[in-house]
């Protein structure tokens, strides 16, 4: 029974579920919405901290996969130890900056609610559609976090984030496509089993838009000018759950490049 209610799974139910509940909950005062907030991040994290555990004392990886089918014609979530490292520190830090997110509107914790469920799911999906939709998620929940500061260097710099990272999208989107033009193939691990698949013009060129994604995201050198005024001119804690909770996400992604350069 426990098993079964704190299954990873679960850990997107919570968070879409806070997310549905915390506009409705606002009608019947403020309180409610931050009850609703750290509730779903007291859930989240203890969902993962359990999953953690488990792993750590020899459980088998669990491996979900969605409309009762397989990979390629399912999405597919993993909670290996890898995995429930990353998400439990994700929802650690989110818990521990929650008193700072109380304060605010309930706009706000509804998007950073939004923003960690979304980097969980970057952690632990399998399908690179699928990595392509919770960047998106997490992406927009940051734009609408960044956006909080009503100074022109603070929209300024949202404005170059946004831009940014709807250029690192794009590759992404593009190299995902080509990848599956070449392999027939959107799984993550079936891609690296059969990387040796993805040669010729269409194969490198699909390489080369997912690493120029990479370097956008990672904001390494010369492209981190619009990273650096992004943490100037954001808030404290806002700039603190990007720097920390992201992380995780796009070490989860730069791990799935390296198994290409082997």
């Amino acid at each position: 029974m426990v098993g079964s209610l704190l299954h990873p799974l679960h850990i997107f139910t919570v968070g879409l579920g806070g997310g549905f509940l915390i506009p409705l909950l606002y009608r019947f005062g403020k309180i409610w919405v931050a009850i609703a907030f750290i509730l779903s991040l007291v859930a989240m994290t203890l969902i993962s901290g359990f999953c953690l555990h488990s792993l750590l004392y020899g459980a088998p990886p669990i491996d979900i996969l969605t409309g009762g089918s397989t990979p390629p014609y399912s999405i597919n979530l993993r909670m290996g130890l890898p995995e429930g490292i990353f998400v439990f520190s994700v929802n650690l830090v989110a818990l521990f900056g929650a008193c700072y997110f109380v304060r605010e509107k309930y706009g706000t914790m509804l998007l950073c609610l939004l923003l960690v469920m979304g980097i969980q799911g970057m952690v632990m999906t399998r399908d690179l559609f699928n990595l392509f939709v919770f960047l998106e998620i997490v992406s927009i929940a940051t734009y609408g976090l960044l956006s909080l500061q009503d100074t022109s260097a603070a929209l300024s710099a949202t404005f170059k984030y946004l831009m940014a990272t709807v250029l690192a999208s794009t590759f992404f989107l593009i190299g995902t496509m080509l990848l599956y033009a070449v392999t027939g193939l959107l799984n993550i691990d079936d891609l690296i089993a059969n990387r040796e698949s993805i040669t010729g013009p269409i194969g490198f060129a699909a390489l080369m838009f997912l690493l120029a994604c990479l370097l956008l995201e990672l904001k390494s050198f010369p492209a981190n000018g619009w990273g650096l005024d992004v943490y100037e001119t954001a808030r404290g804690s806002v700039a603190a759950l990007i720097s920390g909770a992201k992380r995780p996400g796009q070490i989860s992604c730069v791990a799935f490049a390296r198994y290409f350069a082997r």
